[in-house]
Parts: structure tokens; C-alpha cells; sequence
């Protein structure tokens, strides 16, 4: 088992996407950025390997008032790694006030829909 690592014990990696970027920026990062970069490092290192992104968390820019942004571009990121072969899976991880997604706000409402596959 030791000569085999990570992969033989696991079978997939998880990828923690960057939660903090939306307060960085004026605009919300496409899924090309958010995960591609990172994605695209660990296909090249571990061909094959599972992917699972347990962390997704995304702030609301100081622009998007109304979090209608902040729901659109959840609902394009989930989309984008659904269309992924190897990711697996992708939770939202809301420890902070900052990344909570308040009810019923229209962020709260895209990540339920996307749950039940009305999105």
C-alpha cells in the first residue's frame, strides 16, 4: 500500500476551490478559472484520478447587491463541473457569514435547484 500513495487509499482527490476570490474582484470568476487551473494540474500529476470539490464557496461582490449575480454564477460553476467526466461530486461549504447563502435569497434558491435538478 505505502508504494502506491494516496490514489490506491482514496481513489479520488478533492479540490478545494477558492472561496475568497468575489472579494477580490469585481466580477465573479468564470468555472474555467475557479476550477480549470487547478483541475488541469491534478489530470496532468494523476491521469484518471476522481475529482470531489468539498469546499465550493462563493462571496457575494460588493457589486451584486441582490445576490442574483452571485446565484447565476453558481448555477453556470455547478453546471460547468457536471460536465466534467471525473468530478464526482461538489458540496457548499458555508462556515463563514460571508459565504452563507441566506434564505430566501436567490442563492439559497439556485443551490436547492440545483439539488433537486430543477436548474
Amino acid at each position: 500500500m505505502a508504494a502506491t500513495g494516496f490514489r490506491a487509499i482514496c481513489g479520488c482527490l478533492t479540490i478545494a476551490a477558492e472561496p475568497t476570490q468575489a472579494r477580490d474582484t469585481a466580477a465573479y470568476w468564470p468555472a474555467s478559472r475557479m476550477f480549470g487551473v487547478a483541475f488541469g494540474k491534478v489530470r496532468a500529476a494523476y491521469p484518471g484520478i476522481r475529482l470531489l470539490v468539498p469546499e465550493y464557496g462563493l462571496s457575494r461582490t460588493a457589486a451584486d447587491t441582490t445576490g442574483a449575480g452571485r446565484a447565476h454564477t453558481v448555477r453556470e460553476h455547478v453546471t460547468w463541473l457536471r460536465q466534467q467526466n471525473d468530478v464526482d461530486a461538489i458540496a457548499y461549504w458555508n462556515n463563514w457569514a460571508e459565504f452563507e447563502l441566506g434564505d430566501p435569497p436567490p442563492e439559497a434558491t439556485a443551490w436547492r435547484d440545483l439539488q433537486v435538478g430543477t436548474t
